[in-house]
């Protein structure tokens, strides 16, 4: 009977710990997410404030609020042309360097790809 018993506790503490591990991971996951996605979301603001909203969109003449975590709109005048967002927001695109490659992607209204333009990126060292 205590053969039984000790069986029944190991097992649960197995599944109790591994539950716990696996908590704990996913919290440092999630976290760890949260701070890329504050470190990225940033840089779609710094990209735009270094652009005109024309180069995207003919005759656009006004970028919309920048919400961090959304496209933002491009309009001429109270008309919406569409939509430009940061494509390492959504998508990881690492470069031979190592590090993200920053495109300015726009979109029309329709869902119809605009322009795309490179925005930064870093070349690997030469060796």
């Amino acid at each position: 009977m205590s053969h039984s018993s000790d069986y029944k506790s190991t097992l649960i503490s197995f599944f109790v710990n591994d539950n716990v591990k696996c908590v704990s991971r996913l919290i440092v996951g999630l976290l760890c997410l949260t701070m890329m996605n504050i470190v990225f979301a940033a840089d779609l603001s710094r990209f735009l404030n270094s652009s005109t909203p024309n180069v995207f969109f003919n005759q656009a003449d006004h970028f919309g609020d920048i919400d961090e975590n959304q496209p933002v709109a491009v309009y001429k005048g109270n008309n919406k042309l569409g939509y430009i967002f940061l494509n390492s927001d959504f998508i990881g695109s690492i470069g031979y360097s190592g590090k993200p490659i920053h495109m300015l992607v726009a979109i029309d209204t329709k869902g119809l790809l605009q322009k795309v333009v490179l925005v930064e990126h870093c070349n690997p060292p030469n060796k």
